[in-house]
């Protein structure tokens, strides 16, 4: 069984270039757990897609989002609305 931050860091280790998380992938890995996610020193990530995330409730374990050091972020959407990044730790 596979967590949420095992899933990011399998499918997106290149930190350096990755420009957009789609975490629709999400929706095919069973999370029996509560589960953490913490997307970190993305240093060229200008959007998190959450889209499919919040539409199916595919992830209810997933407890918690943190977002640091990811300079250049400007949108974390979902399925209802886009969210531009106002502050960024």
């Amino acid at each position: 069984m596979v967590n949420a931050q095992e899933w990011l860091n399998e499918n997106y280790p290149n930190k350096e270039q990755v420009e957009i998380i789609d975490a629709s992938g999400l929706e095919r890995i069973k999370i029996d757990q509560p589960s953490e996610l913490e997307i970190n020193g993305y240093s060229h990530l200008k959007k998190i897609d959450l889209s499919l995330v919040t539409l199916h409730y595919r992830i209810p374990a997933l407890t918690h989002l943190t977002i640091k050091n990811c300079p250049q972020l400007e949108t974390v959407s979902n399925d209802k609305e886009s969210q531009r990044v106002v502050h960024n730790i």
